[in-house]
């Protein structure tokens, strides 16, 4: 009897949105031409440089198909004195029992986390087929393309 009492408080606590993470973007990673369906990215952030040379980083969350990032983290963003954005996080592939990590930096623009959804590819550059597609960039594990309501940017293969 006591815990159908307590029913009620339960399901209005679970109905506050957590604080800091109410700002949800919608973010489809497609990694190797394969969107990421599961909760193989991990230790998702933004690091910030700002004009004073000083350096931020900044949490955020990653479901399949949605970023999240506390009130606090968007508003950090459209500071004036931030010069730089990346957002950086982890991809674990798997290739029978070996496990391979990716680490990604990916430079962004404060008008992307306005638009209302953003496809982000990524070509591992160590892989073949995106090797000979990409060659003519240098220096570089991987390279990105975007796609979004405002804006879209892709790599012209040879």
């Amino acid at each position: 009897m006591k815990v159908l009492a307590l029913m009620p408080l339960v399901l209005a606590l679970l109905m506050i949105p957590l604080k800091g993470y109410n700002q949800n973007i919608d973010l489809i990673l497609v990694i190797d031409k394969e969107i990421v369906l599961d909760f193989s990215v991990t230790k998702t952030q933004l690091n910030l440089s700002y004009s004073n040379g000083q350096k931020s980083i900044l949490p955020l969350s990653y479901f399949p198909g949605n970023l999240s990032m506390g009130t606090d983290v968007l508003n950090e963003i459209k500071s004036e004195k931030i010069d730089s954005i990346f957002f950086e996080f982890s991809y674990y592939e798997y290739k029978g029992e070996n496990q391979l990590i990716y680490n990604y930096s990916i430079k962004m623009e404060k008008s992307w986390l306005q638009d209302k959804y953003l496809v982000l590819n990524i070509y591992n550059l160590d892989k073949k087929k995106f090797k000979r597609r990409f060659n003519f960039i240098k220096g570089v594990s991987y390279v990105y393309e975007l796609d979004s309501p405002c804006c879209t940017f892709r790599l012209v293969p040879r």
